[in-house]
């Protein structure tokens, strides 16, 4: 497994073009590399990530400025929701505005105690982006995404579970071994099996029963082909439990 850590404490992990494009080649190398099963991505104790980097917004950008730097910000967050490895937000203190889109897009969101969410847009008087209209209303329907966007108010990680947030709730006491529990179960998983299902699933709520049940049956003839379902069924028949390499 590999961990992504946002480090900018100071700013609470705000993203920073710097540490955007940092993230950016720091999710292509994951990807990329054989070994790594699967991606954590976190800040630290204090702060998953505050979000956008207020200090250096500048409210003379022309509006095309705005749209080439909203692009290459939704870029890192495409990074997130289609790297073909399961992506971990662990999440301690605020996900505010694209940090929560982070978590979002990230496949499982596990959150101590500490941790807040918030679509804070509004109350710079902004509109969502980094896709948070897209992934919250997915997550939790378009009726409660739109109260959160127009209040921008904040709320736990008791609430965000509740909501379906949040896959795995706990006290800061036991975070660090229920991520590493986790992330441990996930790497060593049948990692090609786990991107296809990733994809089909990231794709489920726009597309009908027919394709689905194409795109099953195509991805289920490719994951036959590799040598973790292969060990799988040559553990099954021995009685044994499987060992999967991620090939």
């Amino acid at each position: 497994m590999r961990t992504l850590r946002l480090n900018r404490p100071a700013s609470r992990n705000a993203l920073s073009v710097p540490l955007r494009a940092a993230l950016m080649a720091a999710l292509a190398g994951a990807a990329a590399d054989p070994d790594v099963r699967c991606v954590i991505l976190r800040g630290d104790q204090r702060a998953f990530c505050a979000g956008g980097d207020v200090k250096s917004m500048d409210p003379s950008e022309a509006p095309l400025a705005t749209v080439r730097r909203m692009d290459a910000a939704g870029a890192m967050v495409r990074a997130v929701y289609d790297l073909p490895k399961p992506v971990i937000a662990a999440v301690e203190g605020p996900a505010v505005g694209a940090g929560f889109s982070l978590a979002l897009a990230s496949d499982i969101v596990i959150a101590s105690d500490s941790a807040t969410f918030g679509a804070a847009f509004v109350k710079r008087g902004l509109v969502p982006d980094t896709g948070l209209s897209y992934l919250l209303a997915r997550s939790i329907g378009v009726a409660r995404t739109k109260y959160l966007v127009m209040t921008g108010e904040m709320f736990g990680a008791e609430a965000a579970e509740a909501m379906g947030i949040v896959a795995v709730r706990c006290g800061t006491a036991e975070f660090e071994d229920r991520l590493a529990a986790l992330a441990s179960s996930l790497a060593a998983g049948a990692t090609g099996a786990l991107g296809m299902a990733k994809r089909m699933l990231n794709r489920a709520l726009e597309t009908d029963l027919e394709s689905a049940l194409t795109l099953e049956a195509f991805g289920q003839a490719v994951a036959r082909t590799t040598e973790d379902h292969k060990a799988s069924v040559r553990s099954f028949k021995a009685k044994e439990p499987p060992h999967f390499t991620g090939r």
